[in-house]
């Protein structure tokens, strides 16, 4: 990480290609409403933990530094992916998202310990409480909402899949005219140990 101008940066998990397939399909069957929806790309979907907004470029590598010691305090955990919701009230949604059935209080952990590292050089974290979930899509106009809601409706309770987290980036958010384009800044292992574990068997557990 080199001195520059600043980045639009934001910190998150990156989930599975089964997942993301899982969710593209959704996204088919959503889409075939013909609505105006701005789909999220199935290769950028995503579980966002920090939006960091314009970060100065000489803040990174302490950025960096922090986050790699935010995601060493937390063990590696799993994450479902199940269900649809939107934001906006339900006849006007603005924001399409796939949801994490019971979240484990690590997901919570990992959240926290890295806004302690993002506040630590300088910036602020979000005051809202923090609500996590997978952005498939955002309503730009109100074209066939009836028929979009319904589809959604209809699709409520999918189960998408699975995962384990053991690693959280910060990435690089690239506005570009066909739509934004992501960059990995930084990548960090989840090195949490459980009572009794060893270091060793932290490391297999996390590479394995």
């Amino acid at each position: 990480m080199t001195a520059g101008d600043p980045v639009r940066a934001f910190i998150a998990v990156f989930i599975p290609d089964s997942i993301r397939r899982t969710l593209a399909a959704i996204q088919d069957t959503l889409r075939a409403a013909d609505t105006g929806v701005s789909w999220a790309r199935p290769e950028h979907i995503h579980l966002t933990l920090h939006f960091l907004g314009s970060v100065e470029s000489a803040v990174l590598p302490r950025l960096a530094d922090g986050i790699n010691a935010a995601a060493g305090s937390v063990r590696p955990f799993e994450l479902a992916v199940r269900g649809l919701g939107t934001f906006g009230s339900p006849r006007r949604p603005r924001v399409i998202w796939a949801g994490l059935r019971l979240p484990p209080p690590e997901l919570e952990q990992l959240h926290d310990a890295l806004g302690v590292a993002v506040r630590a050089v300088g910036m602020a974290t979000e005051e809202r409480p923090f609500r996590p979930h997978l952005t498939l899509g955002r309503v730009r106009d109100a074209r066939n909402l009836g028929e979009l809601t319904s589809r959604i409706r209809s699709v409520k309770n999918s189960e998408s899949g699975l995962f384990r987290v053991r690693h959280v980036r910060l990435m690089q958010s690239h506005l570009d005219k066909p739509g934004p384009r992501y960059s990995v800044l930084h990548e960090a292992p989840l090195k949490g140990l459980t009572d009794g574990q060893s270091e060793e068997e932290g490391r297999t557990e996390n590479h394995g």
